[in-house]
């Protein structure tokens, strides 16, 4: 091989797996710190194993891979440069003197821990003097074009990285921004949602004659319901910023007999029947009881309510290898495609008194569980919901 193609393996070998984590930074959008330092600590040691395999070991490979040191204590991977420089020393102990690389490299490491690396480009053109002044010392004689790329790519990576870290700043401002946007748009809402019941109860009460005995007897119980209304918006809105999850082993089937229980007096005051299919096996899952008795109670509650005359409810279970499937069939009413697109929107919903934060506040719960709530409806023919729990295995 040429020079140029020794030269150009051992920038290859540094560059791409870096690019790599470059692209993945780009490309996934996370901000994830832990998972972000795996993947950098990931693509370092790969670049360091690529740089080992791929070129011969020689005093000028001192530079590329201490390119791998720097970026390490630039992004204040402090395990990790610990152990690229204990790897550094025993890989140049035959060429050098290891009480000379000892000391080198535990001057980098303190060098790093000063408020010279906040500088990243002061700090690598430090280490890079540091190297020219030992190989000046130790070889008496230097490499210029080896040092030449040393030095610019050390350069463009801290370039590169820094404009990375911009990048990644700009993109947690977007989405702190977006976050923003969203309380402000859910404020917007839920202040218009209370105005509506608020305004029903100003104009009764300024109809309100308190000497007006029919007065009280209709507009009193309206103006209750319009209160509950508000109360149960609050509540609901409430409910979705403070969302707690605490999971436990919890029986399927039980859950299911306690929550048609709790609705006993309300399905026989509508005159609805409830039909069970469920598996006789015990089913498991490792879940929040009272939250998911929250979305079943909520869900068969819509049932129930979109229910005009002979009424039925069909509640059954499906054991999948991993999951299990709640099924809750109604004959109701049901909804239309584009009610369905909007079911799960905060906000949306098809009923008069309808708050809209019922069933999203179900599928933020079931999201939670790791699992789906999806649904099928037909107008006049009634809908399916189908919740999907992950197995306790």
């Amino acid at each position: 091989m040429t020079t140029f193609d020794v030269e150009l393996i051992k920038i290859l070998a540094i560059i791409c797996p870096i690019l790599l984590y470059f692209l993945y930074l780009v490309f996934a959008k996370t901000l994830d710190i832990k998972k972000n330092n795996l993947i950098l600590d990931f693509s370092l040691i790969s670049a360091f194993y690529l740089s080992v395999r791929l070129n011969y070991l020689n005093s000028d490979m001192v530079n590329m891979l201490d390119i791998l040191l720097i970026i390490s204590f630039i992004k204040n991977r402090k395990i990790l440069s610990i152990i690229l420089s204990i790897m550094l020393i025993i890989l140049y102990c035959n060429i050098y003197d290891i009480y000379l690389l000892i000391i080198e490299y535990c001057f980098y490491n303190l060098l790093s821990l000063t408020k010279f690396k906040n500088n990243k480009f002061l700090f690598s053109n430090i280490i890079i003097t540091i190297k020219v002044i030992i190989f000046l010392i130790v070889l008496n004689n230097i490499n210029l074009i080896s040092l030449l790329i040393f030095y610019v790519l050390m350069n463009l990576m801290v370039y590169l990285f820094t404009l990375m870290d911009n990048v990644l700043n700009l993109f947690r401002e977007i989405t702190d921004i977006e976050k923003e946007k969203k309380i402000t748009e859910s404020l917007f809402k839920i202040t218009h949602e209370i105005k509506n019941p608020i305004a029903v109860i100003k104009g009764y009460l300024d109809m309100f004659d308190i000497s007006n005995m029919e007065h009280s007897k209709k507009y009193i119980p309206i103006i209750k319901s319009e209160i509950n209304r508000t109360l149960t918006l609050l509540q609901d809105f409430l409910s979705i910023s403070k969302i707690t999850i605490e999971k436990d082993l919890m029986d399927v089937n039980m859950l299911l007999e306690d929550t048609i229980s709790s609705l006993k007096p309300i399905l026989n005051n509508r005159n609805v029947v409830v039909s069970y299919n469920v598996s006789s096996d015990e089913i498991y899952i490792n879940a929040d009881y009272n939250r998911i008795k929250q979305t079943l109670i909520n869900i068969i509650k819509n049932s129930i309510e979109s229910i005009q005359k002979n009424g039925h409810i069909k509640v059954s279970t499906i054991l999948n290898k991993r999951y299990v499937d709640i099924i809750i069939e109604d004959n109701g009413c049901g909804m239309s495609k584009s009610e369905l697109t909007k079911i799960k929107e905060a906000f949306f919903t098809t009923k008069e008194k309808g708050t809209g934060l019922g069933i999203y506040l179900s599928n933020e719960i079931i999201r939670q569980h790791d699992g789906e709530m999806n649904f099928e409806s037909d107008i006049d023919y009634g809908t399916k919901v189908t919740i999907k729990l992950p197995l306790d295995i």
